[in-house]
């Protein structure tokens, strides 16, 4: 999801947003008093910047205020022996077998290239 910008009225400056604080806090603008401008965690804003762009997976500190929670979902955890399977392909054959001694796959008779993605795909399809 990408966050719109908008002119502010009174600065005519874009703004992003809204935005909530989800955890933490955030410092942006001045108050009238001189002093940085505190969010914390609940509050809703607007900012000069697109603050998604500092959220990355598995820390996620904003959201769009009025964005659904399920685009805010933790990615589900990858597991060590996952390999996308174009990239099995695109191995060589010495390649596949580190491959699969590091994922502690037995081989068999496979000696091939086709022979030995197709042993590894078994493995990890299980």
């Amino acid at each position: 999801m990408v966050a719109q910008a908008e002119a502010d009225p009174k600065t005519d400056q874009q703004l992003y947003g809204p935005f909530e604080l989800l955890v933490g806090s955030h410092f942006e603008g001045i108050e009238p008093d001189g002093q940085p401008k505190q969010y914390r965690q609940g509050d809703i804003f607007h900012s000069r910047s697109n603050l998604l762009k500092f959220n990355s997976p598995g820390s996620i500190k904003f959201r769009r205020a009025n964005a659904p929670d399920r685009y805010f979902a933790e990615p589900e955890p990858v597991q060590a022996h996952e390999e996308p399977r174009d990239e099995l392909a695109g191995m060589t054959v010495e390649q596949l077998k580190d491959f699969a001694s590091g994922q502690d796959i037995e081989l068999g008779k496979a000696r091939t290239k086709d022979e030995l993605v197709r042993a590894i795909r078994q493995a990890l399809d299980g």
